[in-house]
């Protein structure tokens, strides 16, 4: 019992701490939170209404005009999430690296998965106004039902923790070796294309179908919009989740752990 109180402890504290430095500056912070995702669906949404509305057609690979923006705007929600947490440690640990600040980080007596869960919980709790924002619009279009909101918010959650998972063998490289990166950008694209974030399953082509199946963010979107939309509800899809997001974020850590004590910090 002494052993989870401790853990907590330090959870919040480093969850605290972000917090406040992510919102020193607040307008920036806010501006941030609901103005860049509103962006960045804006050129899907025209794609979509150009199609649906100027081509005569009903329906686009299950899309239609009563679905195509509850459709779009769930799936930027999720890759909102997905973006913070794949990059929020690179990030943060090169700007702890380039201050030469970032040994000082790990030479305090905290665990590694506290710190990935509290940096995580941080993240989780900044993008609240964002999620507010996207639910406040979505309903507009279509309301579910309260489990199903409640599932919905919980997949996002579970999705998120599973990107910070990779997020933090993201970071780990970032402090190691940086000429991988590109590399895990690549890997970023890829995910994301993988994923569906943006249009229906129906338009990848079929020697990709499976690659997309097998990904959990597809699971997790294909969950929320199902949930969101239709009132459907997989367990299969939230065990499917959760058993990566678990095994993620254990695997994670101790490859960085394997990583920051074989290779250290390189690059200054």
């Amino acid at each position: 019992m002494i052993y989870w109180d401790k853990r907590l402890e330090e959870v919040f504290a480093v969850a605290e701490k972000e917090l406040f430095l992510s919102m020193r500056y607040k307008l920036s912070f806010f501006l941030t939170a609901l103005i860049n995702p509103v962006l960045g669906i804006i050129p899907f949404f025209l794609i979509y209404y150009g199609f649906l509305h100027f081509t005569g057609a009903t329906e686009f690979a299950g899309l239609n005009r009563e679905n195509y923006i509850g459709f779009l705007l769930l799936g930027m929600l999720v890759y909102t999430f997905f973006n913070d947490g794949f990059n929020v440690f690179s990030s943060k640990f090169l700007n702890e690296k380039y201050w030469k600040t970032i040994e000082a980080v790990f030479i305090s007596p905290i665990s590694y998965m506290s710190l990935v869960i509290g940096v995580g919980l941080s993240e989780a709790i900044r993008l609240i106004p964002t999620l507010l924002v996207f639910i406040a619009v979505a309903a507009i279009f279509s309301l579910p039902n309260p489990v199903a909101l409640i599932l919905a918010i919980l997949m996002l959650y579970l999705l998120f923790l599973f990107c910070c998972s990779m997020g933090l063998i993201h970071g780990a490289m970032s402090l190691s070796n940086e000429n991988l990166l590109p590399i895990f950008g690549y890997a970023f694209s890829a995910l994301a294309l993988l994923s569906c974030f943006f249009y229906p399953i129906g338009l990848v082509p079929d020697a990709l179908k499976p690659l997309v199946k097998i990904n959990p963010l597809y699971q997790g979107v294909t969950f929320i919009r199902d949930a969101w939309l239709l009132g459907e509800i997989s367990w299969i899809s939230i065990i499917y989740v959760l058993a990566f997001t678990v095994a993620g974020l254990i695997l994670s850590v101790r490859i960085f752990t394997t990583v920051w004590k074989t290779l250290g910090v390189e690059g200054y």
